[in-house]
């Protein structure tokens, strides 16, 4: 038997935090529900770390765009291009990275016309969301 008692209602990042209780663990989950999916982590200690990725600038675009997200702890970070099929095209960022807002430059050069995904994951959670190259 558990239950999920509501903590906490993300005001600005679209989150929600509940308290999972058990006879053997007591721990926070965080979910988050901004972007193109849905992310969910469990926690242990009192304060859930949270993340956002903002909208790429600029969008649509036809040669270079710029990510930004952000980390209010550190965590393993991997930020990857995909195709609207969910494959992996090429692979931004892969190591682990400090608390605070972080950017990164996209070359679209060898990427054909069309509507792909951005996808930030780390270690509480992942979140996507679309850009468009016009060439």
């Amino acid at each position: 038997t558990f239950a999920f008692v509501p903590q906490s209602l993300g005001t600005n990042d679209g989150s929600i935090t509940f308290k999972q209780c058990t006879p053997t663990i007591d721990k926070l989950l965080k979910i988050n529900l901004s972007g193109v999916g849905t992310s969910s982590s469990a926690v242990t200690d009192q304060e859930a770390p949270t993340f956002s990725l903002e909208n790429n600038y600029p969008n649509p675009f036809s040669h270079q765009t710029t990510f930004t997200y952000e980390l209010s702890k550190a965590s393993f970070v991997e930020f990857s291009i995909l195709s609207l099929e969910g494959n992996k095209l090429t692979r931004l960022v892969s190591q682990r990275e400090s608390a605070g807002k972080h950017s990164v430059t996209f070359d679209a050069s060898p990427f054909a016309s069309g509507i792909y995904i951005y996808s930030l994951k780390t270690e509480y959670g992942s979140l996507s969301k679309q850009m468009n190259i016009v060439k």
